[in-house]
């Protein structure tokens, strides 16, 4: 007798990461049931896109998981034997110019699937946070995205501050690879891990110069236009008298950890990766 599929909730499952979890799920074995709002932050019609592939094999609903009403509904209406919570209202920027948004969708409506999953006795919880993420399907503001359409387009590439910043990237399928082993870790203790690796430039030396990629042509720095980010942050801790800010020169993290506890690590490079 063939074992009971399990029944999964994924959260913000028509978007980038989401739309590939689902599809490693399902190949899986799992039952899915998606959330996802389609909101308007970038095109709803290339959510729609990464979903086309398996519509007709999930339990699609469409709504908001900061309404209550329809979260215990969810819940009420499916035994899940684990939630994966990837919803979440993307961008940095725009979270500045409208705060309460970003607290209702990222945090509160964290608390309603919490609160489902303690009513209904669900007892294995991801919740995943993604950042420098790319790979197919990837979302059409992200950096690698970005810049080879300008650079096809011969356009020049925004720079944000004085350009010697850097930042790591991860291949979207070594995240799956990660999430889903977070999926089936089964220690009963709360630990917090950064899945995102250090290591992913040539041969994993470390962080990428995304300025010289695509088709081999560069732009030089006076081709780049520069941000008045670094400007403006200047201005204003000389207005309000204090100390300057903390120049981030380059953003990565360690998963050595997580990986030793999940037994997954890095596989692609970012030459790989954006071929």
């Amino acid at each position: 007798m063939s074992a009971t599929p399990e029944k999964i909730l994924v959260t913000g499952g028509a978007g980038f990461i989401g739309s590939h979890l689902c599809e490693a799920l399902l190949a899986d074995g799992a039952e899915l049931v998606v959330i996802d709002d389609f909101n308007d932050y970038y095109n709803p019609a290339i959510k729609r896109g990464n979903i086309a592939g398996f519509r007709d094999r999930i339990t699609m609903v469409e709504g908001d998981i900061r309404d209550v009403a329809l979260v215990d509904s969810v819940f009420a209406s499916h035994k899940f034997d684990k939630v994966f919570h990837l919803a979440a209202r993307a961008g940095v920027r725009p979270s500045i110019a409208d705060p309460r948004l970003y607290v209702s969708t990222n945090i509160d409506s964290t608390l309603n699937l919490l609160e489902g999953c303690r009513a209904t006795g669900v007892k294995h919880f991801v919740f995943a946070s993604s950042s420098s993420v790319y790979g197919p399907r990837q979302r059409p503001d992200l950096a690698i995205s970005k810049f080879t359409r300008l650079i096809l387009d011969d356009q020049p590439i925004d720079q944000y501050g004085d350009g010697s910043a850097a930042r790591d990237c991860t291949y979207v399928e070594d995240i799956i690879r990660g999430v889903m082993a977070a999926g089936r870790y089964t220690a009963h203790r709360l630990r917090f891990r950064n899945r995102q690796s250090r290591r992913i430039s040539r041969e994993h030396a470390g962080p990428a110069d995304l300025r010289h990629r695509g088709d081999h042509r560069k732009k030089s720095q006076d081709q780049l236009a520069p941000g008045p980010a670094r400007r403006r942050a200047a201005h204003l801790c000389r207005c309000l008298k204090i100390l300057p800010p903390l120049r981030l020169r380059a953003r990565n993290a360690a998963a050595e950890r997580a990986g030793a506890l999940c037994g997954v690590g890095e596989k692609t490079t970012l030459r790989k990766g954006s071929q």
